[in-house]
């Protein structure tokens, strides 16, 4: 899927203009996204079954509500055996005119590549508004891959003490959006009465990438010196 949006993301580059338009709007959002996601309340646990993915497979194969083995897919026989050893699925219906259900584990598979697919969104503009070097694109989706998961269960602890960092990157993808829209600018103020950008706002690619590293160190730092009210609380 990386691969498929690189090259989507190469080709929209043809009609530059709209190209930066429109991954600084995909940016931009994932930014407010995360911005308002702030609100939300931790304890609650988001529902799975309503994922776009997740929906989609229900309309083949109905939601089986019990791990079985290591399974993915039960079959009829498999979920009326289920069935009978467990008495809190003595409610759960077996229709006749399904012969395939899907488990929890399969659920847990979709969220998994979904997200993945939803980060595929986000990283290709990300991406390109550094660089747009087609090896250096695709290499670096390829090393996000194979450290993002493994990688997610560092951050998950991470995120107790740097409780500062997630506010850093909502700037770096602030920052990126702006980038994005002033090179549609760009793009489209020659020829036209519109002022021309100032060479001191011109921003290379060295310059994004030390923005971007400054936004996270001051992310990191702040963490460290205003650590979040938990952690001075187990401290006390």
């Amino acid at each position: 899927f990386r691969g498929v949006f690189v090259g989507l993301g190469s080709i929209l580059l043809m009609f530059e203009g709209i190209a930066y338009i429109v991954f600084g709007l995909l940016v931009g959002y994932a930014a407010v996204m995360m911005l308002g996601g702030e609100d939300e309340e931790e304890d609650e646990d988001p529902d799975y079954e309503n994922m776009w993915l997740v929906k989609m497979f229900n309309k083949i194969y109905p939601i089986f509500p019990a791990l079985v083995s290591d399974r993915f897919f039960v079959n009829k026989q498999e979920v009326e055996e289920v069935k009978a050893k467990d008495p809190e699925l003595s409610d759960f219906e077996v229709k006749s005119n399904i012969t395939k259900w899907m488990t929890p584990a399969f659920v847990c598979l979709l969220v998994i590549e979904g997200s993945d697919v939803l980060f595929a969104v986000d990283s290709v503009p990300a991406v390109i508004a550094v660089t747009k070097e087609p090896l250096l694109v695709y290499s670096s989706m390829i090393f996000a891959i194979l450290g993002l998961r493994s990688l997610y269960f560092v951050l998950v602890v991470l995120t107790k003490y740097l409780v500062h960092l997630e506010k850093a990157v909502v700037f770096v993808l602030f920052f990126i959006a702006f980038k994005m829209f002033l090179h549609a600018y760009e793009h489209y103020s020659p020829g036209t009465n519109l002022p021309h950008v100032p060479e001191w706002l011109h921003i290379t690619p060295n310059i994004s990438m030390a923005v971007v590293l400054i936004f996270l160190t001051v992310g990191i730092v702040a963490s460290l010196i205003f650590p979040g009210e938990d952690e001075e609380e187990e401290a006390a």
